[in-house]
């Protein structure tokens, strides 16, 4: 008896592993941001995984799909996002519209508005440097300056952030709990 319990809390934990992730997936909320940019109209331009989400403030404006585009570098100029992956460039408007570029136009932004790619929580342009910042689960991009926030994640991201981790905590603790308390030989035995 006390082995089916054990294994009840093993495979329901397995579940909610699966069923967070599932969620995660089907709402299209990924769980962090891995870089941005910062165009001259301070629009901040947020990469995820498989696309760039665009915040006048804490206004969520457009996305732009880039997952074709693993592994690139880009900035945000003209209200078009530039990328840069391998040897090819591109130029991405709001509605999703690619057109190629030269490497020259790319670089002659880059140059023209002093724009360094430093890494993925620095981005410096010619009037000031941004960063970002994650405290308490609550991604800021601010103003170097003077500490200005220019974007600020919104509450509804920060609660889909703390019920994954939440339940993935739970989860965890479920497994762990009863894979040390269980019979090893039992737990997995579904003839007993």
């Amino acid at each position: 008896m006390k082995t089916k319990v054990f294994r009840t809390m093993f495979f329901f934990g397995i579940l909610i592993y699966f069923v967070s992730g599932f969620l995660i997936y089907i709402t299209g909320y990924d769980i962090s941001y891995e870089s941005f940019v910062v165009d001259e109209n301070e629009i901040v331009y947020l990469c995820k995984s498989n696309e760039i989400d665009v915040y006048n403030g804490d206004s969520y404006l457009y996305s732009i799909d880039v997952s074709e585009y693993r592994g690139f570098n880009f900035i945000a100029y003209n209200n078009n996002v530039l990328i840069q992956r391998g040897g090819n460039y591109y130029s991405v408007n709001e509605k999703g519209v690619e057109t190629p570029i030269t490497s020259e136009e790319f670089n002659s932004v880059m140059e023209a508005n002093k724009i360094a790619l430093n890494s993925q929580t620095r981005y410096t342009t010619q009037e000031t440097s941004y960063k970002m910042k994650n405290k308490y689960l609550k991604t800021k991009i601010v103003d170097e300056s003077d500490n200005r926030v220019i974007y600020e994640l919104d509450n509804k991201h920060l609660y889909i952030k703390l019920g994954y981790y939440g339940c993935t905590a739970i989860a965890t603790a479920l497994i762990l709990y009863a894979v040390a308390k269980a019979d090893k030989k039992d737990l997995f035995n579904r003839t007993r």
